[in-house]
């Protein structure tokens, strides 16, 4: 079963239990700055299934923000209020729990005042432990899941990193396994840069560079500058360049890695673009996350070191 259909199953049992109008599930994304509508049922055509709900926003925020529950028998508010609602729907009751460490809030809603009894109260909360147990039991999934396909890129990354370097195979375990659609190499001193991408056909494409090429205002130029490691997980695309302005590549999220000699001097900087819509994890996972960035920082100096260094000739760092 997938996992999503596996919480939508849930939903829609919450949904005709409670004989609601509108069940619907919001989970705090990657960085808990917002709440996202992840699953719902509903008789309602007017749902906004993309909104983002901010820690404290109306009804809804308020619960996730107060982490108390809220029981309205007699609703009488513009239902737009409610953020994910388009039109108003004249709902004449709700209730709404906030799950366990602020993970999220479940809601409930109809179109009767006094819809919900204080027996459907107590079999909604045993719903929300429910789900709070689903959540958690998914996020140790995606953290086995996250593991294991670093431990692989690690297995097989070893396996060819003997001799000459294969940019090939490289560029394939990479995209298997760390979910980017870019990583790029910049070496200063050589005037390197080199971009790995795919295509719309899922090839593999190498790009190299030159020195003319290269602005000190782009992101990777950003980490040369400051020899720090650069995680942002909100970029506007249309401000944001890698090495160019005049790239075409579409990035939203971004981790640079600068690589260091045992002398600290700086002999490169190592760049990864996530994938986007990438739903493989219980989340949309459109973030870089905390172990994912930990992770990339060994794999960018295992790669520029391994892969970069033998293709160069010895050098000082800048």
């Amino acid at each position: 079963m997938k996992i999503k259909n596996k919480f939508q199953d849930i939903i829609n049992l919450i949904s005709n239990v409670m004989e609601a109008y509108t069940t619907a599930l919001f989970l705090v994304d990657e960085r808990g700055e917002c709440m996202e509508l992840y699953c719902y049922q509903s008789f309602c055509k007017n749902i906004d299934e993309n909104c983002r709900i901010k820690n404290g926003e109306g009804l809804i925020g308020w619960v996730l923000r107060e982490r108390k529950n809220v029981l309205a028998a007699n609703f009488e508010r513009n239902t737009k209020t409610l953020i994910f609602y388009e039109e108003d729907e004249k709902i004449k009751s709700l209730m709404a729990l906030p799950l366990p460490e602020g993970l999220g809030v479940l809601f409930v809603d109809s179109k009767k005042s006094y819809s919900f009894t204080e027996e459907k109260e107590k079999i909604f909360k045993q719903f929300a432990n429910l789900i709070y147990t689903c959540v958690k039991e998914q996020e140790i999934l995606n953290n086995n899941y996250i593991n294991d396909n670093y431990l692989k890129f690690l297995i097989k990354f070893e396996k060819i990193s003997g001799g000459r370097c294969d940019f090939e195979k490289l560029s394939s375990l990479l995209f298997e396994h760390i979910n980017c659609s870019h990583f790029i190499f910049v070496v200063p001193e050589h005037c390197v840069f080199t971009y790995f991408y795919e295509d719309a056909q899922k090839r593999n494409v190498f790009i190299e560079q030159s020195a003319e090429y290269y602005s000190p205002e782009g992101l990777l130029g950003w980490c040369i500058k400051n020899r720090k490691n650069l995680v942002n997980n909100n970029l506007n695309t249309k401000k944001s360049f890698l090495l160019n302005e005049d790239e075409k590549i579409e990035i939203n999220n971004f981790v640079g890695i600068p690589v260091y000699e045992k002398n600290r001097s700086l002999v490169g900087v190592v760049g990864f673009v996530k994938k986007k819509g990438h739903d493989t994890f219980f989340k949309k996972n459109i973030y870089w996350t905390q172990k994912e960035v930990d992770y990339l920082e060994l794999l960018g100096n295992k790669i520029f070191k391994k892969y970069v260094a033998q293709e160069l000739t010895p050098h000082k760092g800048v």
